[in-house]
């Protein structure tokens, strides 16, 4: 009797111990999952906090390149807002001599004169149609702009910015370009078509 009394206690015991068991390894595997998980969430802020600068500027996972520009010696002068608004901007010429950057602002069909020395606007040029390529040349006071809405190179005048003569140049011409030895100048805003116009007498 004895002996059944102790199978029965055993019985008992075994089955406490296998219930238990049943919620002890699902408590235990919650835990762990929990405590891996807060391992992983720990490790990304100090992933962020280490790669963010010290001034911390704030940025979202998809400002890749605020990201980018974090590390480098770079840092904001000024926040010029452009004449023409958020529109799509394309090519741009720096004229070193005169300290004047001409800005293809294709989106609003023209384009902005930006004064670098004094960090500001000077002015616009309109009435160039989808403007896309810009090249500014000092020594003739001209600036050449490709305008590919109606297929032609505008030649500015670098004093004025007023628009002096309007050349055909082909199918959608994009970038202006001048070849670094020349003689003469010669202007092309399209790899099938130049524009000769402006020897300097």
């Amino acid at each position: 009797m004895n002996q059944s009394k102790q199978n029965v206690s055993d019985r008992k015991e075994g089955s406490l111990i296998s219930s238990s068991s049943r919620w002890f390894l699902p408590i235990i595997g919650a835990a762990l999952f929990v405590l891996a998980c807060s391992a992983q969430q720990g490790q990304r802020q100090s992933n962020a906090a280490s790669a963010s600068p010290s001034s911390s500027v704030s940025k979202t996972d998809g400002d890749s390149a605020a990201a980018l520009t974090a590390n480098l010696p770079l840092r904001t002068l000024i926040d010029v807002p452009l004449t023409g608004g958020t529109t799509r901007l394309d090519y741009q010429s720096l004229d070193s001599e005169n300290g004047r950057l001409y800005i293809a602002h294709l989106g609003s069909d023209l384009m902005t004169v930006f004064d670098v020395n004094k960090q500001t606007i000077v002015g616009d040029v309109k009435d160039l149609k989808r403007v896309h390529g810009v090249l500014a040349v000092a020594e003739l006071h001209r600036v050449y702009a490709s305008a590919t809405g109606t297929n032609e190179l505008a030649v500015v005048d670098d004093q004025t910015s007023q628009i002096v003569a309007r050349v055909p140049a082909g199918d959608y011409p994009d970038a202006v370009a001048q070849p670094a030895t020349a003689e003469q100048y010669r202007i092309t805003a399209n790899p099938s078509h130049s524009y000769h116009g402006h020897d300097q007498d």
